[in-house]
């Protein structure tokens, strides 16, 4: 199992090493980021969202789980709102505040959890993961993307050094926008054809199958890209990325034991959502970040430390098993 995780992070390792190494011969240039970053959100992630969902779901399948997507939405709004105290507390940059708690809040389900899982829990567990996943997909491209824009509009009103009133108006049209980005609405039509029983043409979902494996790939590319950029900035690893590693291995894993003594779970269900309650943050944070403007070499640095730490959680997910 830990050699599983360190394969895992060596991996993302060598494709962050490579974007850092291509944008410092200037081989990806500032045009070409933006690029990277429009693949790996716009498009790769909805086709990821997309054919992972048809494939672990039916219409049966959906709505048996459907009461257990709950237990992480529930879990993740709790997260969230204890990386805001701390934020306060520690008194973090407002302009950080949404990717701090990004960051405290969501795992790489993906790419991480799904082959950690396979290995440590079986081929079984991962429609478990399918659960977790939707769940992460429905509060992150909603709640998430609008704070890390919030960040955004914070370092705007510092550059320009005076304040927007963020009118009621202004808030409804983000959120409008948020609605109508291409993950959600990929996440509503996919359900809808789940539940409707319709059947996607192969070659249609080969094609999308295709699209959602350049994902991770770009996110890390890009991430190195950003870390080869900020070099000069001098990050340090201070009390913000602590609790950043101490929410997302400790702390995301205890409060999702605490609700599962809540209800009368399976046994396979309980370790699948224990182990994917702590694992590395989302790369996908640190490209949204960089797209709408707010601190995405902040967001490569913490996403950074978590994924190289993350061995360390499945050393810690064998202790936490036994408090189930």
């Amino acid at each position: 199992m830990l050699l599983k995780s360190i394969n895992v992070v060596l991996t993302l390792s060598f494709l962050l090493g490579l974007g850092y190494f291509l944008r410092a011969k200037n081989i990806i240039k500032k045009n070409d980021i933006n690029l990277l970053s429009f693949f790996a959100i716009s498009v790769s992630v909805p086709a990821n969202i997309f054919v992972s969902t048809i494939t672990n779901f039916d219409k049966a399948l959906l709505i048996k789980f459907a009461p257990s997507v709950f237990l992480p939405i529930t879990q993740t709004l709790l997260l969230f709102l204890i990386s805001y105290i701390l934020a306060k507390i520690i008194k973090l940059p407002k302009n950080r505040f949404g990717v701090f708690a990004s960051i405290f809040s969501f795992g790489n389900i993906g790419l991480i959890g799904l082959p950690v899982a396979a290995s440590v829990l079986g081929i079984d567990s991962l429609v478990y993961s399918s659960v977790f996943f939707l769940s992460n997909t429905l509060i992150f491209w909603t709640l998430s993307v609008y704070l890390i824009k919030r960040d955004a509009t914070i370092m705007l009103e510092n550059k320009n050094t005076q304040k927007n009133k963020n009118s009621f108006s202004e808030k409804l049209k983000t959120i409008i926008t948020i609605l109508k980005t291409p993950t959600i609405i990929t996440f509503l039509v996919t359900i809808i054809l789940i539940l409707s029983e319709i059947k996607t043409p192969e070659f249609l979902f080969n094609s999308v199958k295709y699209l959602s494996n350049i994902g991770t790939p770009f996110a890390m590319i890009y991430l190195g890209a950003i870390v080869c950029d900020a070099k000069d900035l001098k990050f340090k690893f201070g009390i913000d990325l602590v609790l950043l590693s101490v929410g997302r291995f400790i702390l995301a894993p205890l409060i999702m034991i605490l609700f599962l003594r809540f209800g009368n779970y399976s046994y396979e269900l309980k370790e699948s959502f224990i182990l994917y309650s702590g694992i590395a943050a989302m790369t996908q944070i640190g490209v949204l970040a960089g797209i709408h403007g707010a601190d995405k070499e902040y967001a490569a640095y913490a996403i950074m430390s978590t994924i190289f730490l993350y061995p360390i959680s499945l050393i810690l997910f064998q202790f936490l098993l036994k408090l189930i």
